[in-house]
């Protein structure tokens, strides 16, 4: 199970919350605690943001038949698969491929290393989009307001980026 490389400071947001998570990484506790902070639905939604983000992204993996099949951490379930949209990703046509070589009875269309190779620079490509997504959005909204440079309004910090890490990141 990859577990997170930030779970100190979701354990420090999670006490700001009256949430007790252990020092180490646990998903099952972390499960709870989220259900449980539900409860209080004006601060759960930004409790819930941090944490996600905190997290980290998400990536591709292999499990070989026959092996331990690692568990999803921030479902905090065990022996996850997702797909749903073959026409849009291309992780999900993998995925469905196998299934029909298995309902088929058939051997896999590709093997343990090649999807090994696969998940990583599906991983890879997906981050990618997601960096382009996220500079054409920022793109538009400075666009959008180029107008009203100068102007006060109201808001809320929601991150914090250094100078080098450029609009993209």
């Amino acid at each position: 199970m990859r577990t997170p490389k930030n779970w100190p400071q979701i354990v420090t947001i999670a006490a700001q919350h009256s949430a007790t998570l252990p020092p180490q990484p646990d998903s099952w506790r972390l499960k709870n605690s989220h259900r449980e902070r539900q409860k209080d639905p004006e601060r759960f939604p930004d409790l819930s943001l941090a944490i996600i983000k905190l997290l980290g992204r998400g990536e591709y993996i292999v499990a070989a038949p026959g092996g331990d099949a690692p568990a999803h951490f921030a479902l905090a379930i065990e022996g996850y698969s997702h797909f749903d949209s073959a026409n849009r990703r291309y992780p999900d046509v993998l995925s469905q491929r196998l299934v029909q070589n298995a309902l088929a009875g058939e051997y896999p269309s590709y093997s343990v290393p090649d999807l090994a190779d696969l998940a990583d620079h599906c991983t890879e490509k997906e981050n990618d989009a997601n960096k382009a997504e996220r500079t054409v959005r920022k793109s538009c909204a400075a666009m959008a307001m180029a107008h009203r440079v100068g102007e006060k309004f109201d808001g809320f910090i929601t991150g914090a980026a250094t100078r080098e890490s450029g609009c993209g990141s």
